[in-house]
């Protein structure tokens, strides 16, 4: 999910020892009622009558508690749920006041872990243990990262309210705008983002006065979409887009009180608020933002950069150690590359080569006849799944152009459906080339990826699977759920894609990209290489036919700068699942079935690698007696 941290909608988890495998989840008992007489009109009233239900069991209360006050923590994360209680609040993560609270939190929950475990009569099951470790995990994780000062870096020009929130007020984004009470709910988050906007500010005055500062290019990219929001009619502004072009119609005393107090926020909470940070960013900040990249150049950097890369790909790997392994993949990929362009009779270099294929027919000078495309591909995939899959998800999902104000910036993305259906999946094409009259393909590369079988697939099974506690909702370990939406891009010759040369290079292109991170992104982080050199050397090794290598270069390596360690995530993830597969094949031989190893490995939701690696080795020792 090329996705930035702009809604947090994924809780992501990093490395702690678990200690048991994950089981099935709980479901309600069956009684066997074979036998039985009729009974008397008595006894059926009685029977009728509702029986008192059992008291939840301490530690089912306490994941039902944990999850609800993580949701009070994080009330965009609950809208994305589908639960609405905190629909008019923004959480302010970026206050000493809010920090000091997850660590209550944290500390609370844990302490109740320890004292619900010595109350026990017996051992827990093996479902049970799990979960235990997988809170553990979380609220350990939680207060190791309070250790690090995220919050002094508060935005960049790919994650933070400033460019999230215009988002969520277009419509486009989780919180719903179908009632009055919506739009009402929403004044209510506009507030709290000026409060979140006026703490930023703060953040970053504090940042400077102990040298915890962001490389000047993350603000540099940052002051033009600030810029962006500075409108002077408001009939432009995208803050009352979901006003202009509602979902469903509103009353018109409602609609015309809702535009009187949606132009007021605009014009007295949003745009100040705008402008008071631009200024601080162009005025104050800029001039002290440091000339190095890497997070190891910040105070405690070393130990920030190794908690980033845990997080990440939930595996104890040392930075250097991904470094070596992402060239070990740079130089079998590119060996791949070669293969195909001399497969294709191409006596050129590989760049070449990719210019040759570029020039193919077929590209749309639309955001509109792109999309249309994306929904023809979407068909196509869909009907190849089923020899792959026998779980399919139920929730739709949109394909859309990315808005156009953010466009330049933000890459392809997929924003999840909600858990109860009742907002879609949004699979997010950047469309700008096509939106500028410039020709533009389908990439059935990225197609898998974000939507099918990729994050859509992927997340909405986790959503629709009632059996599994609330609490696992709550979890999206990167490197599980970005390393199967790689692994879901190596299907697509099952599923009937990459079948011209140009898709296909494409699709080497895209995993090249993958392993060119474990590089830059450990070389930028930790070995001290300079932006210049980064960018060299994704210049040097990325392919493509549909993008502009150079600015995709600069684009990817600012990524890397303002995000350490995400980008880790991806190839290390679809390795593992690579390998996994590789294993259950050459275990079970004949009785290996494709569509049950990936029910599988889905089943149980997100988890962490090593935890995903001893279930999938218990389901082959089950398989094979």
């Amino acid at each position: 999910m090329d996705l930035r941290s702009r809604q947090r909608s994924i809780v992501l988890l990093a490395t702690l020892p678990l200690t048991a495998a994950w089981g099935l989840g709980s479901a309600g008992c069956a009684f066997n009622l074979k036998g039985t007489t009729p009974a008397s009109s008595s006894t059926a009233q009685i029977a009728a009558a509702p029986r008192p239900q059992p008291e939840p069991s301490a530690l089912t209360k306490l994941f039902d508690d944990y999850y609800d006050e993580t949701l009070a923590l994080d009330p965009v994360l609950a809208t994305t749920l589908g639960e609405h209680r905190y629909d008019a609040h923004l959480a302010n993560d970026l206050s000493e006041d809010y920090r000091a609270r997850v660590g209550d939190f944290c500390r609370r929950f844990l302490a109740r872990l320890q004292a619900v475990q010595a109350t026990l009569a017996a051992p827990l099951s093996t479902e049970d243990q799990l979960n235990v470790d997988l809170v553990h995990r979380e609220l350990s994780d939680r207060l190791e990262g309070l250790a690090f000062p995220d919050h002094l870096l508060a935005l960049t020009h790919i994650s933070g309210q400033p460019v999230d929130f215009p988002v969520m007020a277009s419509g486009g984004g989780v919180h719903p705008f179908d009632t009055v009470t919506d739009y009402e709910n929403f004044l209510g988050r506009i507030t709290d983002f000026v409060t979140w906007m006026d703490t930023a500010i703060a953040n970053l005055q504090r940042g400077i006065e102990v040298g915890v500062v962001h490389p000047a290019i993350a603000i540099e990219k940052l002051i033009p979409q600030l810029d962006a929001q500075l409108v002077d009619d408001p009939k432009k502004s995208i803050f009352l887009q979901a006003l202009r072009t509602p979902k469903k119609p509103l009353p018109a005393a409602d609609s015309a009180r809702l535009q009187i107090a949606y132009e007021r926020a605009l014009s007295e909470q949003i745009l100040p608020a705008y402008r008071r940070l631009r200024t601080f960013l162009a005025n104050t900040y800029l001039p002290h933002c440091r000339n190095t990249f890497g997070v190891e150049s910040l105070p405690n950097g070393a130990n920030w950069y190794a908690y980033r890369v845990r997080t990440s790909t939930t595996t104890q790997m040392s930075p250097e150690e991904i470094f070596r392994l992402g060239e070990s993949e740079v130089a079998r990929i590119e060996k791949e590359m070669f293969r195909l362009r001399d497969r294709a009779g191409w006596l050129g270099d590989l760049p070449s080569f990719a210019a040759s294929l570029s020039k193919a027919p077929g590209g749309r000078t639309t955001r509109e006849g792109l999309v249309d495309d994306y929904q023809a591909l979407r068909k196509k995939v869909w009907d190849a799944l089923p020899a792959l899959f026998g779980r399919m998800p139920r929730a739709p999902f949109e394909i859309r152009a990315i808005e156009t104000f953010r466009e330049d910036s933000a890459p392809s993305q997929y924003q999840q459906a909600s858990p109860d259906g009742s907002r879609p999946g949004v699979f997010y094409v950047n469309a700008a080339e096509a939106g500028k009259g410039h020709p533009m393909r389908v990439s059935e590369t990225l197609f898998l990826h974000e939507a099918l079988p990729g994050h859509h697939f992927q997340i909405s099974l986790q959503y629709e699977d009632t059996a599994l506690p609330r609490f696992r909702r709550l979890l999206g370990y990167t490197a599980f759920v970005e390393g199967w939406a790689l692994y879901a891009e190596s299907l697509g010759d099952s599923l009937g894609v990459f079948r011209d040369p140009t898709q296909a290079l494409d699709h080497l292109g895209a995993e090249m990209l993958r392993a060119v991170r474990l590089v830059v992104d450990t070389g930028l982080h930790h070995r001290g290489w300079s932006r210049d050199q980064a960018i060299a050397y994704f210049r040097q090794h990325v392919v493509s036919t549909t993008e502009d290598i150079a600015a995709d270069a600069i684009r990817e390596v600012d990524r890397y700068i303002v995000w350490p360690g995400q980008a880790l995530a991806y190839k290390v993830g679809q390795l593992k699942f690579a390998q996994l597969r590789e294993r259950a094949a050459h275990r079970l031989g004949p009785q290996f079935d494709i569509r049950k190893f990936h029910d599988e490995v889905l089943r149980n939701g997100p988890l962490p690698l090593n935890v995903l690696e001893a279930r999938q080795d218990a389901w082959i020792a089950g398989t094979l007696k």
